[in-house]
């Protein structure tokens, strides 16, 4: 969510929520990312907590540090948003300690792996639950999903009958990937959306859910690059990812125009998720 979307639209995408918590560091350079503790990203947490705020006054808002070790500048800065704004902060940085909490055995890569599973998400749902004065079950009744992952980084049909073979194995939604790069791949290009479409499309014949997940974050495009280069981040080393062109925060032209692509998004899905059959949405 970036800055328009905390302004007069935002209430049109995001509903009214009792309780939000906000995970702010998720795949980072370690402690040394040289935006970790910078004025510019204090200042980004700080316009996102004022405007979820304003458009939902009641909720309660949690902060959480890094699932990971090495991001002791970033949880630094999340303490201190949380200590002036008077916010609780759930620490689970400790609960890397513990390889079980991981999702070691399900991918062969090591480093995706490494990231937490749901033994993990589990446990931080009842850590939250807990800062609430809450470790049991939530009070209400909580539909359970299990999903599976489209990434579209194939083209066309491909995953259709991946889908319809999932649905028969038992799954009840699916996390689609809405790739930037893929739905515009050009500047000035119309956007396809056919194929994010059938895939919506075959969800609810399947009676499936829908996990929306818009990427931003646009790979290296054939033309060169969709981003100036005066607008790509760096480490604080000095070291630019080659892969994935994402955009600093710094640069308001960079994150008005990601702010439109994801507004054309919700525009295009708004009668899906108004009829109930997308659940969440987030962005990379």
């Amino acid at each position: 969510m970036q800055k328009k979307i905390l302004r007069s639209n935002w209430k049109n995408y995001v509903f009214s929520l009792g309780v939000l918590s906000i995970l702010i560091i998720s795949n980072v350079c370690g402690g040394n990312w040289g935006m970790a503790a910078s004025s510019a990203e204090k200042d980004y947490v700080n316009r996102v907590r004022a405007g979820i705020r304003s458009k939902t006054p009641n909720s309660k808002i949690i902060l959480t540090n890094s699932f990971w070790k090495n991001h002791d500048k970033f949880n630094a800065m999340v303490k201190s948003i949380a200590t002036e704004r008077n916010l609780p902060l759930v620490g689970l940085t400790d609960r890397s300690d513990n390889p079980a909490n991981m999702a070691y055995g399900l991918f062969e890569n090591t480093r995706v792996a490494a990231h937490p599973g749901d033994k993990e998400m589990e446990g931080t749902a009842n850590r939250i639950l807990a800062s609430l004065g809450n470790s049991s079950k939530p009070p209400r009744a909580f539909s359970r999903y299990l999903s599976f992952s489209i990434m579209n980084v194939e083209s066309g049909d491909y995953y259709l009958p991946l889908m319809e073979k999932a649905a028969a194995a038992g799954v009840n939604s699916f996390l689609l990937n809405v790739n930037w790069d893929h739905i515009v791949p050009t500047r000035g290009a119309n956007p396809d959306w056919s194929q994010v479409d059938k895939q919506a499309e075959l969800a609810e014949q399947l009676g499936c859910k829908i996990m929306l997940r818009v990427w931003l974050a646009r790979h290296d495009d054939g033309d060169g690059g969709w981003w100036p280069e005066n607008v790509r981040p760096i480490s604080g080393e000095g070291i630019r990812n080659k892969l994935v062109n994402g955009f600093s925060y710094s640069a308001s032209s960079a994150v008005d125009e990601a702010n439109n692509f994801l507004r054309t998004v919700m525009e295009h899905f708004r009668a899906r998720q108004q009829a109930g059959q997308i659940v969440t949405v987030s962005t990379v």
